[in-house]
């Protein structure tokens, strides 16, 4: 089952993250560390995550669903 909105996924170290959809002049990291982190949005193959405190993309295929999920209103699935 693919990630949703609100879930905690996992990706892993060496994944590229951009700071807008990718090919539209936007800067970019590779994850040092694999991490948890939080899908805010997606589009077009891409999940919106938080991290390092700002909104990132990722390629669908690089998250890895956890068993956390976050809702505005409190913690599921701990």
């Amino acid at each position: 089952m693919e990630p949703q909105i609100g879930d905690m996924v996992w990706v892993p170290a060496d994944t590229v993250i951009w700071s807008k959809k990718p090919k539209t002049g936007s800067s970019y990291k590779y994850l040092d560390e694999p991490r948890s982190l939080l899908v805010i949005d997606e589009l077009d193959g891409f999940f919106k995550i938080v991290a390092f405190g700002s909104s990132w993309w990722v390629k669908k295929n690089r998250v890895h669903r956890t068993n956390k999920h976050y809702h505005s209103y409190g913690l599921e699935g701990r």
